[in-house]
């Protein structure tokens, strides 16, 4: 179908039967089919210069299913910002939606008959939305739960090409972004204030590469915009400011005279910074590598986390990349942590949450405010914003929730020790400032060692419990030897002979009814095929008597002597006392066991393998009540710490 436009009378097409609305490419008019005609439904903007890897009429494939780009739109954030969305024509039959959003792209599709959806004003950040999503090619529908990363009003700014819906220019409508963490992604459209019936609209994200498109968007794509030039002067100071992301970015700080600029346009000075001015460490425009790619550092903030009215600062660094989008660079206390941003849907739980497999621990919450900006930021940065803040540690990773009144944010933050920051910079020979203290998120160092020492402690109890249950003590030899001491009080006797197994250890047990007195015992274990012998000597008192009306006694009947595993074979005792002189000479009772478990052996290795896992245990130990002096909760181990320091 082919109508003149209302406003301009330029030929305007309607290629298919259920698109709504032809912007006119002569006026910029958005011109509304109806039963009755066409009619204008007002003017849009000019197209704001938008980089994009898509382009008007550009074709590609979904999942086998070939489409067709036939119409954009331009929409402005009620909190500032301009993002567009495609719109899709597919073999199917379907109207799909393409999103941009800071490096990352969705495809949604409307879900016609889906659930009852919540209203607008009862919707928070974080809140679990519970609806039916229709099966494509079928009459069933699937529950689906999503979380709200965030709602609030946009407004259409600009248009180009065919669309699918009725949309007026400067028209605005209430929203609600949902994802569900495995990557599918939801959007309800609310309309404007008063509208009946919200629209849900579901797909997922996809890379660049599943689009399938041919190429890559002309360089001046029919219909695009031209990117605005990237050096602007200062109007408070006349300095040179160079944009890294001029189509993305709507605040500025100066970084010669501190000014924070409002850049949708024309810059215009927004607030003039009276403070000391801090220079950042890492200078705008340097290039750090994460991801295989290079990112640019186009934005630096001084925030300061605000916990019983005292400040604790920390630096954020503002990382940017065509294709991946933002990222930060966070220090605090000298501590460095790579951040990339998170799905909100991915993140379960309040207290102690999960995400990506993960369980994370509440470390802290506080109210976190922007003390100083310089740089490019893709929001309306100012000086004494505050969100509440929330960290959740597994190190070396930390979950940070920021939340203001309808928009919630999650990130996930990786330690990065100071090489690894020099190999990302490519600086090896930077200084950076030393580290203090334990960050929330720093994994002990010798966290390895401390886990290998713990496995070969449990390694050694285990195979020690093993042993004791499976090498089985066993009695060789029992037998009383009659001794006959001479004038001297010496005596000499030997066993019969008996068999000593190979590979376990023995014991030779000595006893002799000694009262109040004292035998000294020797002797020799004898192989009688080799006549190799191990030479022994040990010595029983026993004494015992009535003092002040109570018994007492000390000593012992009875001696052990140890001697390790012999070749199997026969064996004799030889056993030489000696007591004192003119004592009647005692019997002797020797009793030779096998596999016998000595405690002084298993402590001796016990200590061998187990004090180095002590020490790193205690040094595991300090290193955690040093990271959570930091935290809400502090450390239990305060007190003991601090005494151990005094001393």
């Amino acid at each position: 179908m082919t109508a003149a436009c209302p406003t301009c009378g330029a030929p305007v097409e309607f290629r298919y039967d259920d698109s709504f609305v032809r912007v006119c490419g002569s006026c910029r008019s958005s011109v509304l089919r109806t039963d009755r005609g066409v009619e204008t439904l007002g003017q849009f903007a000019d197209l704001t210069p938008l980089a994009s890897p898509f382009w008007l009429f550009a074709g590609g494939a979904i999942e086998g299913v070939a489409f067709q780009i036939e119409g954009r739109v331009q929409i402005r954030h009620a909190a500032g910002g301009v993002w567009q969305e495609w719109f899709a024509k597919f073999a199917d039959g379907r109207w799909g939606w393409i999103a941009e959003a800071q490096g990352r792209f969705f495809v949604t599709f409307e879900a016609h008959g889906a659930a009852a959806l919540p209203a607008f004003d009862l919707l928070r950040p974080g809140a679990s939305v519970d609806v039916l999503v229709p099966v494509r090619g079928s009459a069933k529908a699937t529950p689906a739960t999503f979380y709200v990363a965030e709602f609030g009003a946009a407004t259409y700014i600009a248009g180009q090409g065919e669309l699918p819906f009725r949309v007026a220019a400067g028209e605005s409508y209430r929203f609600a972004d949902l994802s569900d963490g495995t990557g599918r992604f939801a959007s309800i459209d609310y309309g404007a204030a008063g509208h009946a019936k919200p629209t849900l609209f579901v797909g997922r994200e996809l890379g660049l590469a599943e689009f399938n498109l041919p190429g890559s968007a002309p360089a001046a794509a029919p219909g695009s915009p031209t990117l605005r030039a990237r050096k602007l002067a200062c109007p408070q100071c006349h300095g040179s400011i160079e944009l890294q992301n001029p189509d993305a970015s709507l605040r500025v700080g100066c970084p010669y005279c501190g000014a924070l600029l409002d850049c949708e346009g024309d810059l215009k000075i927004l607030a003039k910074f009276g403070g000391k001015r801090i220079k950042p460490l890492l200078p705008l425009g340097t290039h750090a590598r994460f991801e295989g790619e290079k990112f640019a550092i186009i934005g630096y903030m001084r925030r300061a986390a605000v916990v019983d009215r005292t400040e604790y600062p920390f630096d954020e660094y503002l990382l940017h990349h065509p294709a991946k989008g933002y990222r930060w660079l966070v220090c605090a206390d000298g501590h460095w942590s790579y951040v990339s941003p998170l799905d909100p849907g991915s993140v379960r739980g309040d207290l102690n949450p999960s995400a990506l497999g993960a369980t994370f621990k509440h470390f802290s919450t506080a109210l976190v405010a922007v003390k100083f900006v310089v740089g490019e930021f893709y929001w309306r940065v100012a000086v004494d914003d505050q969100v509440l803040a929330s960290d959740y540690i597994a190190p070396p990773y930390m979950l940070s929730k920021e939340a203001v009144a309808n928009e919630v944010t999650w990130s996930l933050g990786r330690y990065l020790t100071a090489d690894e920051l020099r190999t990302a910079l490519a600086q090896p020979k930077l200084v950076l400032p030393r580290a203090d203290g334990v960050a929330p998120n720093q994994p002990f160092r010798h966290q390895r060692a401390k886990r290998a020492t713990g496995v070969a402690v449990l390694i050694f109890l285990v195979t020690a419990l093993l042993l004791g249950m499976v090498v089985s003590r066993s009695t060789q030899h029992e037998e009383w030897l009659t001794t006959q001491p001479d004038p001297e009080g010496r005596a000499v006797a030997f066993s019969k002979p008996f068999t000593i197994k190979a590979n376990r250890n023995i014991r030779v047990r000595l006893e002799a009814p000694v009262s109040n007195s004292w035998l000294a015992i020797g002797g020799d274990l004898l192989n009688d095929a080799s006549g190799e012998l191990d030479a022994f000597d040990a010595e029983v008192a026993y004494y015992s008597g009535v003092d002040g009306g109570e018994s007492w006694s000390e000593g012992s009947r009875a001696a052990n002597i140890f001697i390790g595993s012999r070749p199997a074979g026969s064996y004799v005792l030889r056993v030489e006392t000696e007591g004192p002189p003119g004592q009647p000479g005692l019997p002797v009772r020797a009793i030779v066991t096998q596999g016998v478990f000595r405690t002084i052996h298993f402590f001796l290795a016990f200590l061998v393998v187990g004090v180095p896992w002590l020490i790193l245990w205690v040094m595991s130990l300090r290193f955690e009540h040093l990271r959570k002096v930091g935290s809400d909760a502090g450390s239990p181990w305060t007190e003991f710490f601090d005494d151990s320091d005094d001393e």
